[in-house]
């Protein structure tokens, strides 16, 4: 047994009891116009037995109904009358009293007319209106249909006559029992489907309300929001105004974004790990990861978005990040993160015209300064060049470190003659630090550039080469000039 049965069955008896009066109070309105027809059309019929059949089957019918309407309004309301077997047990009767009150109605027409149709349109409007539970309504056409066929077969006609009339009531017998049987298996369906509809709405609502994270149930179609569980509520407090809201800005990160997602959504169902950016407020930037699911709820395609805040992961990701991209020295990019920078500049010099300067920097005498001074000294001096530098270079030029004492600087769309004027200001800063003579050793670098652009055929390694050679030209250069200027004492290497 299915269980939802019993719930079926107390809904069904429910409906048909209601249907049941509402057959009593047309009957009881339609008495007056049989009362009618009894006294004053048939008053002449000239067989008296056929009028007293006639008229006892309608008053029956009459005081019938007024008991049925009776009890209705009286136990409708009374929840215990509802649930007993009494509602169905009236059903049954009253149907089984339709029928054989349909029957009898016929068999008398037949006497006087030959006639027999009241009891097929009853059999028919029975099976429509009342859809029983099958077994029962063949408990009540069978024994109903075989006092008919026997009490037919001993009124006096022809064979052909009779044969006809037994088939045809046969017939529509057959026919009303699977209306019937149809109905009732129809109904049922529709009833056991909604009834999983609710259990699983139900379910999913609880599901959806303990659920420790943002939940969000919106429509497919136009993002109004339907449903939020008690976390979404206090993410986001609902302000007057806000009866009608809507998915895009609290699961999307923007409207284009929301049709992405909908439209992967329209063919995949679901999306996982949907990673968006959004401005919590001003200079506040919150990052989270949805997941996505479309579901039916009321039958009306719906998005499940399902959010976890991720703001806290994405800085720690951040920090590992730069971690690994920068050197904790300096501050500046390491070597794997500048050779990055350069691949991708070569890359992008394929597709589009691109020219870049590469200066190879060495700091002059860091080994001398790290045994005579100490490595602290040697950092500082490591620091010192690179403030100088970055202070000079401009915000889209790239710094980084290529080695202990050796940097690369990249500068994108510079010609060379505006890179030696930058080069010019780092050398006047580097002599005025030391003209200051806030240290025991001079602040100094040399550089070698090399000069690249679209078009050319030459490997990363080989920029650097040719820079790095460039720059122990300039280091050579300088050394003399460096030695004239203290007398010799700070030799570069």
């Amino acid at each position: 047994m299915n269980r939802y049965d019993d719930a079926f069955h107390e809904w069904n008896n429910s409906l048909l009891f209601a249907r049941l009066r509402m057959t009593s109070i047309f009957l009881l309105l339609c008495y007056p116009v049989f009362l009618y027809v009894d006294l004053v059309l048939l008053k002449d019929v000239g067989n008296p037995l056929f009028l007293y059949t006639l008229t006892s089957i309608h008053t029956s019918g009459f005081i019938a109904s007024l008991i049925l309407v009776f009890i209705y309004q009286k136990f409708q309301k009374s929840e215990s009358f509802m649930r007993s077997s009494w509602p169905h047990s009236l059903i049954i009767l009253f149907v089984a009293g339709y029928v054989l009150a349909s029957a009898l109605s016929s068999l008398n027409s037949h006497r006087l007319s030959g006639n027999i149709d009241a009891y097929v349109v009853v059999l028919i409007g029975v099976a429509a209106v009342f859809p029983l539970r099958p077994r029962y309504f063949a408990y009540i056409l069978v024994p109903c249909h075989l006092l008919f066929l026997y009490v037919l077969a001993q009124i006096p006609q022809d064979d052909f006559s009779l044969h006809a009339k037994q088939i045809n009531t046969s017939m529509t017998v057959c026919i009303s029992f699977f209306i019937v049987l149809a109905f009732h298996s129809y109904r049922k369906k529709e009833f056991n489907y909604k009834r999983e509809q609710k259990e699983s709405a139900e379910n999913l609502r609880k599901l959806f309300d303990i659920n420790p994270y943002p939940l969000l149930l919106s429509r497919l179609s136009d993002g109004r929001i339907l449903l939020m569980n008690e976390r979404a509520q206090k993410e986001w407090p609902c302000t007057a105004g806000d009866e009608e809201r809507y998915d895009t800005s609290y699961v999307f990160q923007d409207a284009a974004d929301r049709q992405e997602v909908v439209e992967q959504l329209r063919k995949t169902g679901s999306i996982k790990n949907h990673v968006l950016q959004q401005k919590s407020a001003p200079g506040f930037t919150r990052w989270a990861m949805v997941h996505y699911e479309v579901i039916e709820y009321d039958n009306i395609p719906c998005i499940l978005s399902g959010m976890t805040d991720i703001t806290e992961l994405k800085k720690v990701e951040s920090e590992l990040a730069k971690h690994a991209s920068i050197d904790l020295l300096t501050g500046q990019l390491n070597r794997r993160s500048g050779i990055e920078a350069l691949q991708q500049i070569v890359a992008e010099s394929r597709s589009s015209w691109i020219s870049c300067t590469i200066c190879f920097v060495d700091i002059n005498n860091l080994k001398q300064v790290n045994d005579q001074y100490g490595h602290r000294e040697g950092d500082a001096l490591i620091t010192t060049v690179c403030d100088v530098i970055r202070g000079v270079i401009c915000a889209d030029d790239i710094l980084f470190r290529y080695g202990g004492d050796e940097f690369i600087i990249l500068f994108t769309g510079k010609s060379q003659e505006a890179v030696d004027a930058l080069w010019d200001v780092i050398w006047q800063q580097f002599l005025a630090i030391n003209a200051a003579q806030k240290k025991p050793y001079l602040i100094t670098a040399s550089h070698g550039l090399f000069y690249f652009c679209s078009g050319m055929d030459v490997t990363i390694e080989d920029m650097i080469e040719q820079a790095d050679a460039a720059m122990y030209k300039e280091k050579t250069r300088r050394k003399k000039e460096l030695s004239d200027m203290v007398g010799g004492a700070h030799p570069l290497v």
